[in-house]
């Protein structure tokens, strides 16, 4: 079953598929084959974090992406605010620290924009 996100007409699937462990317990041909089955279903919301398995998950999802090319075909997600390791920005929670997180995830991911883009805490 899919859903209207309201006012637009984009369809959305009601579950959104999580992407922790992707290249840590879930090797990155599992992770291909179980974003391909959830497609199949009709899945289009994939979420992930700079933190998941300190951004494979992200890389993989990228790679993904450009693999089956799915640039702006894909819903996706993903979160900042706990740090990583130790940097610059003392402050994880500060717009400077935000929008670089944002900027290295795009750039493990491949794309130019996510489609939301949460402070994880």
């Amino acid at each position: 079953m899919k859903r209207l996100l309201k006012n637009t007409e984009i369809e959305i699937f009601p579950i959104i598929m999580g992407s922790d462990y992707f290249g840590d317990a879930i090797s990155e041909e599992t992770a291909f084959t179980n974003i391909d089955l959830y497609r199949e279903f009709g899945g289009n919301i994939v979420d992930t974090a700079r933190l998941y398995v300190n951004g494979k998950s992200e890389e993989i999802l990228g790679r993904y992406i450009k693999s089956r090319n799915l640039k702006n075909k894909l819903i996706i997600s993903t979160k900042a605010g706990c740090p990583m390791w130790d940097g610059p920005y003392g402050d994880f929670g500060s717009r400077k620290y935000l929008l670089s997180s944002l900027d290295q995830s795009l750039k493990r991911l491949r794309l130019d924009y996510v489609d939301i883009f949460y402070h994880h805490r």
